[in-house]
Order: C-alpha cells, then structure tokens, then sequence
C-alpha cells in the first residue's frame, strides 16, 4: 500500500530498497532532491532521470537495467537500489546522499 503523497513511485521504491537492503525513505528522499519525481528530468550538465545518472554510469557494467532507456523510472529505481548496495551512494550522489540519508 502507497504511502499517501509519496506519489507513484512509491511502491517500487519499497521492492527495490527492500531487494537491496536499502531504507526506502532515504530512496524516496533521494529521488526528490535529484529531479522531484519527474522520470523526464534532465539537468544542463546531461545528468537523466529519476536519480540524475549521467548517460556513461547508467551504461556501466553494474547497471543490471543498462539496456532500458534511461528516463525508464521504474528502471532508476532497481538500478538505484543496486547502485546503493554496492556503495555507490555516497560518490555518486554526494551531498544528496547525506541529505537524503542523513549522513
């Protein structure tokens, strides 16, 4: 069940933080710091989608969603659930991260 007013992203930001030992609400924090939910956002310096990810990370090795479009938010959200479990977060995402996950 959706937690009311975290929008659609919600449910799949609970299975891929749940998959991937992650806390959803820092995830969910995450995301709006980085575009506000809006899957289609793209900053001046390239950065896509959900979680802002440039499009030569997003095509990295560690990206089991790789060969989906970039702007797929539903895949933002797995890849960012894996990106976090292997410890990406606090590179990648720098004061976001802190921000997001209070560290």
């Amino acid at each position: 069940m959706a937690i009311l007013g975290r929008g659609q992203w919600w449910a799949l930001i609970q299975t891929s933080a749940a998959a991937n030992g992650v806390d959803p609400h820092g995830m969910y924090r995450l995301m709006m710091i980085e575009s506000g939910g809006n899957a289609a956002a793209v900053s001046p310096g390239g950065y896509r989608g959900l979680f802002q990810y440039l499009p030569v990370t997003w095509a990295g090795s560690w990206n089991p969603c790789r060969s989906l479009s970039i702007t797929d938010g539903a895949a933002q959200i797995r890849a960012t659930g894996v990106a976090l479990r292997l410890g990406y977060g606090p590179v990648w995402w720098g004061s976001s991260y802190s921000l997001a996950f209070g560290g």
